[in-house]
Parts: C-alpha cells; structure tokens; sequence
C-alpha cells in the first residue's frame, strides 16, 4: 500500500522563501505582519518581533545592573573607610543599601521580562511561534529529499 496516495499533493509542493533580511535575521523573516498597535494592541504586543526586541532591550539593561552593583559598592566603601565621621560612614551606607536594592529589584524584574519574552513554552508563545512557521515551510523541502 503506497502512503504517497493518502498525502494530499499540495502539501508536498515547495516553495522558495525569499526575504531582504540579512542572514542573521533570516528566521525573523518568517513572522506574520505587525498588526497595528491602535487597532489591535494584543497582538502588538504578542507579535514575535515585538517580543523579541522587548526581551534583547531588558537582558541589556539587566546585564548593565551588575557593573552598576560594583560602582556602587565602590562609592560605598570609598564612603566608609576615610577618616570621618560615623553618622556621615552609617548614612552612606543607607544610602548605598537602597541603591543596591533598588538595583536588585530592577534586575530581578529585567531578568525575568527577558525570559519571558523570548522563553520557548511561556504565556505569550512567540519561540514556537516562530518554529512552527519554520517548521511549515522547511520541513516539506527536507522530506522531499528523502
């Protein structure tokens, strides 16, 4: 029994994909249009590559929190170790503990933005996504050379 005759013969057609992206942004170019973000701001946001750059924004400015700590901890210990005044020693270092917290927070929250943007299996799907339409186009072509 032949298993060509229960495919249907459209699904075995190829097409070339073509695109003006670079070759680094080449798996981008297989995301649907961006839909306008008044008419509908949902999809804006759940668009792939608005999630994406959501998520490359955030782990950048994630990433700047950790040389921030060390200024900080400089300011902090340049504070602290001069010969002066204890009052003037214990409000630095208050003020170098806020900083260093809000500082964690910010990179709490970036880093978590950022996995969720661009994880694999979140709420808002935009890596499988992404790889199903890759998957749909590519993988007839790669059959076929079986």
């Amino acid at each position: 029994m032949s298993t060509s005759s229960s495919i249907p013969p459209n699904t075995l057609t190829l097409r070339r994909h073509t695109t003006r992206l670079p070759t680094f942004l080449y798996p981008l170019s297989f995301c649907p249009s961006i839909p306008s973000p008044l008419r509908h701001p949902l999809k804006f946001l759940h668009h792939p590559l608005t999630l994406y750059t959501l998520g490359i924004i955030s782990a950048i400015l994630a990433g700047a929190c950790l040389p921030a700590s060390g200024i900080v901890y400089g300011w902090w210990t340049n504070g602290v170790t001069g010969i002066g005044n204890p009052e003037d020693k214990l409000e630095r270092s208050r003020q170098a503990g806020w900083i260093m917290t809000v500082v964690g927070v910010a990179a709490f929250f970036l880093s978590w933005m950022f996995l969720w943007c661009c994880e694999s299996r979140g709420p808002v799907y935009a890596c499988p996504n992404l790889d199903l339409r890759l998957r749909h186009i590519s993988l007839p072509s790669s059959s076929s050379l079986i």
